[in-house]
């Protein structure tokens, strides 16, 4: 509801629609955050001026996932796997690349959380029809750097990687990015690559949940 007011004040009608509805922003923020598009992530936010080498990193246990999205209730047991997997290996990722690659100055503690949005090991035999979209996995997650001692939010991360190959699985694949994207936060900074960032598109809100949407931000605006 918070965000939904500050869309109003703002002169929007609705809440942004992003990653066919796996990106929460109330999970970052009660603020409506600028989110940009950058070359190895998606969806990105920045405290400017913040300098990632001046932090002393805390990595928190990733929940269990509760998945977020158009497909949700598709997930089998084997995305629920998948998704373990994915929570338990990327804070070891990022802590061993991150040291691996910045010389870091500690000036304050910060606490990287995250969670798995969304995972889908796709299907291997459908892989074969590479082009139309068939049997592809993916992966979408959720980032944020928060400083320890004020809870304030440094970095909000959203991105999703597909795998469509028979070559990649959605693990490889998302373990691939996620070292990429580390290696374009050592190289350039986090406020450099938002700075450059692109807004990015929305997605069109799927039209059975177009009347509920409606219905719901009506209460919300007779409350204000």
């Amino acid at each position: 509801m918070i965000l939904l007011l500050l869309c109003i004040a703002f002169g929007e009608s609705e809440v942004p629609y992003f990653d066919e509805g796996r990106l929460e922003f109330d999970y970052f923020s009660d603020q409506l955050l600028e989110f940009r598009k950058t070359s190895q992530i998606d969806f990105l936010w920045v405290k400017p001026g913040f300098d990632l080498s001046t932090a002393s990193l805390k990595y928190e246990a990733w929940p269990t996932a509760t998945f977020i999205g158009e497909d949700a209730d598709g997930r089998d047991e084997d995305d629920q796997n998948l998704a373990i997997t994915i929570g338990t290996l990327t804070p070891q990722t990022l802590r061993s690349e991150l040291l691996h690659r910045i010389k870091f100055s500690p000036e304050r503690d910060v606490v990287v959380r995250g969670r798995v949005c969304d995972a889908s090991t796709g299907s291997e035999g459908g892989k074969y029809f590479v082009g139309f979209g068939v049997g592809q996995g993916s992966v979408a997650v959720d980032l944020k750097f928060c400083d320890a001692q004020t809870g304030e939010l440094l970095v909000a991360i959203h991105h999703r990687i597909v795998s469509g190959s028979n070559f990649s699985t959605s693990s490889s694949k998302y373990n691939g990015w996620l070292k990429k994207m580390v290696k374009s936060v050592a190289s350039k900074g986090f406020d450099a690559l938002y700075s450059a960032g692109t807004k990015p598109k929305q997605d069109k809100r799927p039209k059975d949940s177009e009347a509920e949407h409606v219905d719901r931000q009506k209460e919300d605006e007779d409350t204000f």
